[in-house]
């Protein structure tokens, strides 16, 4: 499939978001899809990375917390990482290893 210019990013589910927390998070990646250059969707990309690597450890803990243990627990969280960082490649015009480098460190 082909994204089209008004596709949510950033995880396509935006519109599924339920805490005020996701909502938030959901705002700053349509902020940053919605950037008028190539360079300010970067740039704006690159600011969000301590949030999605706080979004990853607090999966991780929760699934840990809630007794799913450390295997569930992470395949979890990678996939959830994982349709994260797939949300930056249009609009950063990035590869996947390009996401996962600027963003997922």
């Amino acid at each position: 499939m082909i994204p089209s210019a008004n596709m949510k990013l950033c995880g396509r589910g935006a519109s599924m978001a339920r805490s005020p927390r996701a909502v938030r998070a959901h705002a700053k990646c349509a902020e940053m899809a919605a950037a008028p250059t190539l360079a300010k969707r970067r740039a704006l990309a690159a600011k969000l990375a301590p949030m999605i690597s706080e979004m990853d450890r607090k999966i991780r803990e929760h699934g840990r917390a809630t007794g799913a243990g450390d295997e569930l627990s992470d395949l979890r969280a990678d996939m959830l990482f994982l349709l994260a960082l797939r949300g930056f490649e249009v609009p950063c015009q990035w590869s996947f290893e390009q996401c996962h480098e600027y963003l997922g460190g």
